[in-house]
């Protein structure tokens, strides 16, 4: 899974944040999502109420207000089927305030399972799945993207990484030979050194 985030100002007081989601299936057999999630929170500027909490309780996530209404699908006849291989792309907009700073972006996504025991299981816990979570500067970034690799199961968390220009690599310098002046013939009848230095017999 992989996010990647831009925003604009629209000159209402608020900003236009698109999220688009890409699912790879780099696994053997097709992959198809039954239920598809995304939802933004705000973390700047943070409530300090809400971080005293957070300081003195065992939560391990801070409980980041929500903005707007989260993007929820559910319909699993109309899941997107992704061959191996292949991957998909599913475009959010949001609207955010001009004062809204930091934000968190979370997707999650779930795959059918045939198997009936795995189907009772989803039942129960919602949350199994692939999630990803990136947090976007809305003072700074003009794009990020964050990704995780391998939805067939063995994801690995990345972090938050901006994409980065490569630098052309620079050739190596070649070193000029100057090639040295020729000596310069003795007049007769001379007895100083010729211009540049002159040889002892």
């Amino acid at each position: 899974m992989e996010h990647k985030i831009q925003h604009i100002d629209l000159g209402n007081k608020q900003r236009l944040l698109r999220v688009v989601e890409k699912v790879t299936n780099t696994g053997t057999v097709l992959l198809r999502l039954a239920e598809r999630k995304t939802w933004i929170q705000q973390i700047l500027p943070a409530d300090r109420g809400l971080l005293a909490a957070f300081e003195a309780g065992d939560s391990l996530e801070a409980p980041w207000p929500a903005i707007g209404k989260s993007h929820e699908i559910r319909d699993q006849s109309a899941s997107p089927e992704i061959e191996p291989g292949e991957s998909d792309h599913f475009e959010h907009d949001f609207l955010v305030d001009l004062d809204v700073e930091v934000v968190q972006v979370y997707s999650h996504f779930q795959n059918v399972r045939r198997n009936p025991r795995w189907r009772r299981l989803l039942r129960r816990k919602d949350n199994r799945g692939w999630p990803l979570t990136t947090i976007y500067d809305l003072r700074t970034s003009n794009e990020t993207t964050n990704r995780i690799e391998d939805a067939a199961g063995k994801e690995e968390q990345m972090g938050n990484k901006k994409e980065s220009q490569q630098q052309p690599k620079q050739k190596p310098s070649v070193r000029q030979q100057v090639p040295k002046p020729a000596p310069q013939a003795k007049p007769q009848g001379s007895t100083g050194g010729s211009q540049g230095g002159s040889d002892k017999k």
